[in-house]
């Protein structure tokens, strides 16, 4: 103990620990005396109280002791996570966040039940009580982290799947998230880089301009939320070269006609989803009525086709 002292007074011992803003010190003679000295006064007290503690203890509390203590000394030596300090347990939006969350927030409970169960201080006492806690402990748990980590999946599923359509790649094609992204800078995908214009897709100009604005503003934002603004440049160009060039068209576009026309139906149901949100916000939708008794889809289809 007192060389540990004599230590902490030198630099020898001195040790810069990573990710932390205040360019902390550690002074590694002060965790490795407490693994030293901690497991011996545990190992004193089993031998104080005498045999009515089991001989056992004599081994595991002693062991437990020099666990925890590096346990925490290896804490100390981590620095920033794997989002590099974009994301912390209080801000970021990445699904490694949200289920590293789930995961604190339903296992927190379970050293709580177990402190007021006979196992701890005895509050609760009823054996069928005790075991029904932790049932309903391990089903909220396990199956919230199932059902999360599913959500996740499918989300991402969904992406890929969207993004390959938008390259007509075929669903045995061999690609991932990052060469996709790769391919949409390749292909002269400006999104990322500074936003879009709906000037560069030939819209905003004529007298559907405000609708054509819209369309490109709703598209924008549909593709920033699915996390695949990288892919808006490709989407909006298949969009305009079929004709999709305002929001009354957009509105009206089906998984079939999404089919005849090669656009991705997912990408665009999303984009008529947000449409939708945005005209009940408004006040300006009619509750699913056109008034009107022909679809004027393919008239609105057609004439944007035209040359103009």
């Amino acid at each position: 103990m007192i060389f540990g002292t004599i230590q902490r007074l030198t630099a020898i011992d001195d040790f810069d620990l990573p990710g932390r803003e205040n360019n902390f010190t550690l002074n590694l003679s002060r965790p490795v005396e407490w693994i030293l000295t901690c497991p011996i006064m545990q190992l004193k007290l089993v031998v104080l109280a005498g045999s009515r503690v089991p001989s056992y203890r004599r081994f595991m509390m002693p062991l437990m002791s020099v666990a925890v203590l590096l346990c925490g000394t290896a804490s100390m030596f981590t620095g920033e996570g794997n989002s590099e300090g974009e994301e912390s347990l209080f801000s970021g939006d990445s699904d490694f966040r949200k289920l590293s969350i789930v995961l604190i927030v339903t296992w927190f409970p379970f050293p709580l039940w177990f402190s007021l169960s006979v196992e701890g201080f005895g509050l609760v006492t009823d054996g069928f009580i005790i075991e029904m806690g932790w049932v309903v402990l391990n089903i909220v748990s396990k199956f919230l982290f199932i059902i999360w980590l599913q959500r996740c999946k499918m989300v991402h599923q969904r992406k890929l799947e969207a993004a390959r359509e938008l390259y007509g790649l075929s669903p045995s094609d061999e690609i991932n998230e990052e060469a996709l992204k790769k391919q949409a800078l390749t292909n002269g995908n400006t999104t990322a880089m500074g936003g879009i214009n709906a000037e560069n897709y030939g819209l905003g100009q004529g007298e559907e301009a405000d609708s054509e604005l819209k369309m490109v503003e709703i598209v924008a934002e549909t593709m920033v939320t699915l996390g695949m603004s990288s892919h808006t440049d490709r989407l909006l160009r298949l969009m305009v070269e079929n004709g999709v060039t305002n929001t009354a068209v957009l509105e009206r576009l089906n998984a079939e006609r999404c089919m005849e026309l090669n656009l991705p139906h997912a990408l665009i149901d999303g984009c008529q989803r947000r449409w939708i949100a945005e005209k009940m916000n408004m006040g300006q939708d009619n509750g699913g009525s056109t008034g009107e008794k022909e679809d004027p889809f393919k008239k609105l289809l057609e004439a944007n086709k035209e040359p103009g």
